[in-house]
């Protein structure tokens, strides 16, 4: 399908154009920009992202900052329900993410552009330490 604006994106998710925007400001949605407009060009990759930021907030409760959080530390089959899942070397052999072994020259099934993904671009991001306290 033909990329699509931020217009389309969010009558198609029942939302507005500024939460859209705010989840890409977050890091939770990564749409290409045009060159001549900068306008917001959502693939059908990026809309199933969309789709999913969404349950994560409107139906499951997350705050934005707790779904950075589950998008940085989860596994991207997990998010994205991957239909490449059985086949990725990254599910077969963890804990080397696609991104990387992408990088070193692994064939990885997913499609599009790991610079686009919202979870490989997460995965950078300076992490803050987690302290699981110790049980009574």
């Amino acid at each position: 399908m033909a990329a699509r604006k931020i217009g389309a994106i969010a009558r198609e998710l029942k939302l507005s154009e500024r939460r859209i925007r705010e989840w890409e400001h977050a890091g939770l949605l990564r749409p290409r920009r045009q060159s001549k407009t900068g306008d917001r060009l959502f693939d059908d990759r990026d809309v199933a992202q969309a789709h999913i930021v969404k349950a994560l907030i409107h139906e499951q409760g997350f705050t934005i900052r707790a779904a950075q959080q589950l998008i940085r530390y989860a596994p991207c089959w997990e998010l994205t329900a991957c239909e490449h899942r059985e086949s990725c070397p990254v599910y077969l052999e963890p804990p080397t993410p696609c991104y990387e072994r992408r990088a070193s020259g692994a064939l990885i099934p997913c499609p599009g552009e790991c610079a686009r993904c919202p979870v490989a671009g997460s995965k950078d991001a300076p992490r803050s330490r987690v302290v699981i306290p110790p049980t009574a």
